[in-house]
């Protein structure tokens, strides 16, 4: 009802955003969060929730680092800001850790590994594949996380026969 009265106003756009996410997923949440920026470029809930869609849901690091950069320029005291401050400063030290290892692949794409081995490792092919698919996107030339499809691929073929197959087993 609010977004039949005031379609315009980016505390309903951002909320239904936030409705929208966990109605019909990410795509359609970025749609109104972006109506609500286009709107008004500053408004902090909108900058916040970009962030927080980036970091958690779509596992993109470097576009939620900006996001948050944005929202901590414009937000004053906002009760969110300490953990805008908190991420960004745990991004700085992926960030500065890496730098020592001159062969580690870049924070994202390290953190993409971690969880990809993760759900390797617990047998979840279909969240690994999942996770590869965007991580490659993003690094196609990575050595890591090639070779971890690799693994990947070899893997679920055996786990999809032994599943069909070898039931129980």
């Amino acid at each position: 009802q609010a977004y039949q009265r005031n379609p315009l106003q980016p505390r309903v756009l951002t909320a239904r955003a936030l409705v929208e996410l966990h109605l019909l997923g990410v795509d359609s949440a970025l749609i109104w969060l972006k109506q609500a920026l286009a709107v008004s470029p500053n408004y902090p809930p909108a900058l916040y929730t970009m962030g927080i869609l980036y970091r958690d849901w779509i596992d993109n690091p470097i576009v939620a680092k900006t996001y948050f950069e944005k929202f901590l320029k414009v937000a004053g005291d906002d009760s969110h800001a300490e953990e805008a401050r908190r991420y960004l400063k745990e991004l700085l030290a992926v960030r500065d850790r890496n730098a020592s290892a001159p062969d580690a692949p870049p924070p994202d794409a390290a953190t993409a590994l971690t969880a990809v081995r993760a759900a390797l490792a617990n047998e979840a092919y279909d969240e690994a594949r999942t996770r590869l698919k965007r991580a490659l996107d993003r690094f196609p030339r990575n050595a890591d996380l090639l070779w971890e499809m690799a693994i990947l691929q070899d893997r679920h073929r055996v786990a999809t026969y032994r599943d069909r197959f070898a039931p129980g087993r």
